[in-house]
Order: structure tokens, then C-alpha cells, then sequence
């Protein structure tokens, strides 16, 4: 069930109905509860039964741990929790990959692989619930008593496929407040859903029918094409994730939910360690705060602190998706993070061309993340570099505009005296009529063809 189908729209309407008619805040829980396992079961009803189970047991073990003094027990209690996320994302996500390496290095040469559904959303729902029991732990927060609300606060159904993940310690207090409609927050959450519909189906998925027909087989194609297909890339993946996550933000901010903001203009940056302050937020603060820390941070040593990092976006990369190229990138990302601070101890660059290598390195590895096998990637590498001649050229028109616009909205938040966020609002006479052109835009230049959401896979 997508956010712009007819299905969610109908859903959502009942819900919105029920809720603002609903004045108690325990009824409009389960209201909202029911509405999520509504919406999580459309995708696969089996799997209900999935983030029901490892929810009441984060539940429950969380209880165990803030009920007993003894370390140990605490500890055990932890792991328990661990083990049962880790354990059952292992298992769905990557049961095949740890199959298809083990072949690879023993030299068994056989097609055996395990017919496995990846439920959607796995990464973040279980992330989001393995928050929750590791602060308990830490004693950073009391764990509910309220179990509806704990369900609740695990399948939210904005958030629940796609982020961004939201921290109980952030999220469960505003559980306990009933929902009022309000005009202010309906509008604003309104406007943000509309501009994460923009982004996804004006953006990212006429983007996509480029960028898939030229990474399917880079070899046909010249080194202008797969320059402008990568280019095309890093759009098309931030606008497809930025898109999901403002429609996400806005329908949540419309029931009077704050969710954190999850993007923040990163291919601004000018280093990488920037980069990730500004992409997937969620995700970045949520492996600094319950990995890298948990690893040592910064707490032990030059040495140790390059090698948690490493680490930390290695299986930062894996976390993406189970293949060999995800880890490249990670681990790439991770060397990044530590030559950074050794280098610009040393050098100062000017703005401009801190700004262009980074954006220059964000760009070259994005090609393993997108490559279906690490031979695309090579074939890619390759072809940016000319040896692809002679190849056909593709100049594909939309891309070509929306690279431009892209640019144009992004040199505008350079020069603009406004704070970012300021720029999704509207005048409030104007509301309603910029709104009205976005839609109309968005009917008007709606590719027929939808693209699923790059995360989803993930």
C-alpha cells in the first residue's frame, strides 16, 4: 500500500476520521495501531505475525531489565533482545548472502539457495525496536507500561517501511497526548507530504528510467552518458529517500507527531564526515549512538577509533542490503571518515574544492551501491574513464531538466537568506494555491510507470 495510492488515501481518510472523532488517547492508539497493521499486512498479511512477536518480546524483556538490579541478568536480558532482532533479520536478509560467500571461498559450485521473503521494512522497524530495549539498558529512559502503546510506537505506519527511525525516547511521550486537528501542523504536514511526492514521482521516478536502462548494461553507452546516468543517480536515490521521508514526516506532523528530520541538503557537504550529518539522519545518529559507541567510539585511541569507524560504516554498507557491493561502499565511506581528520589537519582547502571532492567522492561510490553485481561496477569505473569507445550517447531530455532544476534548487539554498526549513512553508494565502500548482505539476508530469522506493529493499 503506497502513500499516493487510492487505498492509503481511503485508509488514511477513515483514520483521520475516527481519530479526530475519538477524543480518548487510548482509543486513538488502537486506532492508529489497527490502521498500521492495516497498512504493514497489505504488503504481505504473513508477516503480521513477524513484528508482532519480536515487538512483545523487546516488550517484555525491557520490563525484565528495568525490573532487576543485578547487571548480569540485565545483560542476559539484552541479549536475549539482540539476539532476536539480529537473529531475525539475519535470517530473512541475509541467509543467501552468507550462503552464495561461503561457496564462493570453498569452491562449491552448485545453484542451492533458500527461498526466503524479505519482509519490508525489516532493517528499520527492527533498528527501532532494539533502540528502545539498549536505552532502557543504559538506563536513558523507563520502559512503558502501556503494551499498546509499545505496538504502537514499533509499526507506526508512516514511518514503519522506510524511516526514518524514530526513537522511543522521542516518540512515546507524544503517544500519551491526545490528537487534536489543528490547522497549523495539518497544513504544514500537508505541504511536506506534497513536496515528498514531487520528489518521488516528478524526480526520482523519471530519473529512474535513465538510470536503469544505462546501469543494466553500461558497456553500450559512452563516458558523457554514464557520467550524466551517475549524476542522474544521485538524485534519483536522494529524492526517491528524501521524498518517502517528508510524506513520511508530513503525515505524521498531520495526527501532530514530530518526527526528526531525516535529510538535510547533504550534497552541500564539503567533507564526508558532513555528508553524513546531513544523510539518512536517522540512520547515521542511530550507528554513531548504539554502534560506534558500543564499539569504543573515540574512547580508546587513534588507532581504535579509526578502526571503529571503518567498522561502523562497513556494516553500515551491509545493513543496505546483502551483497558485496554494499559492503564496498561502506567500507569505503569508513576509509573516508578516517583520512578526513588526518588530511585537513594538513591542508585547508578552499570551500569550493572541498565542496567538489566531496561531492566528487559521494558520486564515484555510488556506483557499487547501485550496480546489481560488482562486474556493472567494474564495467562503470571503466566507462567513466573512456574505455567504452566507441559507445552510443544518450542524452536523455528529462534528465537533463531535472539535473538543471536540481542544481537551481540547490544554488538557491546556497544564496538564499532564509533558514532551509523556512522554504517548505508557504505565505498562508498562498497555501493553497502553490498547492494546487504542485498537484497539477505532479499530474501533469507523472511518469506512468511507478519505481518502488530504492529503500524498500532495504
Amino acid at each position: 500500500m503506497l502513500f499516493f495510492s487510492l487505498n492509503f488515501l481511503i485508509l488514511l481518510t477513515i483514520v483521520y476520521l475516527l481519530v479526530y472523532y475519538f477524543k480518548n488517547v487510548r482509543m486513538q492508539r488502537i486506532i492508529l495501531l489497527i490502521a498500521s497493521y492495516i497498512f504493514y499486512g497489505s504488503w504481505d498479511y504473513r508477516f503480521l505475525a513477524l513484528i508482532f512477536i519480536t515487538s512483545t518480546i523487546d516488550f517484555l524483556v525491557s520490563s525484565q531489565i528495568e525490573k532487576s538490579n543485578n547487571l548480569k541478568k540485565r545483560r542476559t536480558f539484552l541479549i536475549i533482545s539482540l539476539i532476536v532482532n539480529l537473529g531475525t533479520l539475519c535470517y530473512f536478509k541475509y541467509t543467501n548472502f552468507f550462503i552464495e560467500t561461503f561457496k564462493i571461498f570453498t569452491g562449491i559450485n552448485n545453484s542451492f539457495t533458500l527461498n526466503i521473503i524479505l519482509p519490508v521494512g525489516i532493517s528499520f522497524f527492527t533498528f527501532q525496536s532494539m533502540s528502545y530495549t539498549i536505552d532502557v539498558y543504559r538506563k536513558k529512559m523507563k520502559p512503558t507500561e502501556e503494551f499498546f502503546k509499545y505496538l504502537l510506537y514499533v509499526a507506526y505506519f508512516p514511518q514503519l517501511v522506510a524511516g526514518p527511525i524514530v526513537r522511543a525516547c522521542d516518540m512515546l511521550p507524544q503517544l500519551d497526548e491526545v490528537i487534536f486537528f489543528k490547522k497549523e501542523k495539518f497544513w504544514t504536514g500537508f505541504q511536506l507530504f506534497v513536496f515528498g511526492l514531487i520528489q518521488k514521482r516528478i524526480f526520482a521516478d523519471n530519473l529512474s528510467v535513465f538510470v536503469d536502462n544505462v546501469f543494466s548494461d553500461p558497456l553500450k553507452f559512452d563516458p558523457v552518458t554514464l557520467w550524466i546516468a551517475l549524476i542522474a543517480y544521485s538524485i534519483q536515490i536522494f529524492c526517491d529517500f528524501s521524498g518517502y521521508s517528508l510524506m513520511a514526516i508530513g503525515i505524521a506532523k498531520t495526527f501532530g507527531h514530530d518526527f526528526p528530520t531525516n535529510f538535510d541538503y547533504p550534497y552541500l557537504s564539503h567533507s564526508v564526515k558532513e555528508f553524513w550529518r546531513r544523510w539518512h539522519i536517522s540512520l547515521s545518529t542511530w550507528l554513531k549512538d548504539y554502534l560506534y559507541i558500543s564499539l569504543g567510539g573515540n574512547r580508546k585511541g587513534d588507532f581504535r577509533t579509526r578502526v571503529n569507524l571503518t567498522t561502523t560504516m562497513l556494516l553500515g554498507g551491509l545493513w543496505h542490503g546483502a551483497s558485496w557491493n554494499f559492503v564496498i561502499w561502506g567500507f569505503l565511506h569508513g576509509i573516508a571518515l578516517v583520512i578526513y581528520p588526518i588530511i585537513s589537519k594538513k591542508i585547508k582547502p578552499p570551500a569550493l574544492i572541498a565542496w567538489l571532492s566531496t561531492f566528487l567522492f559521494v558520486l564515484i561510490t555510488w556506483i557499487p551501491f547501485r550496480s546489481s553485481s560488482l562486474q556493472i561496477s567494474i564495467n562503470i569505473f571503466k566507462g567513466l574513464l573512456g574505455t567504452n569507445l566507441p559507445a552510443g550517447r544518450w542524452l536523455f531530455t528529462p534528465a537533463l531538466i531535472i539535473i538543471f532544476l536540481f542544481s537551481v534548487w540547490h544554488l538557491y539554498i546556497i544564496f538564499s537568506s532564509k533558514k532551509p526549513e523556512i522554504l517548505w512553508h508557504f505565505r498562508a494565502k498562498y497555501t493553497v494555491f502553490a498547492m494546487i500548482i504542485l498537484l497539477f505539476i505532479y499530474v501533469l508530469f507523472m511518469p506512468l510507470k511507478y519505481t518502488p522506493f530504492v529503500y524498500f529493499q532495504f
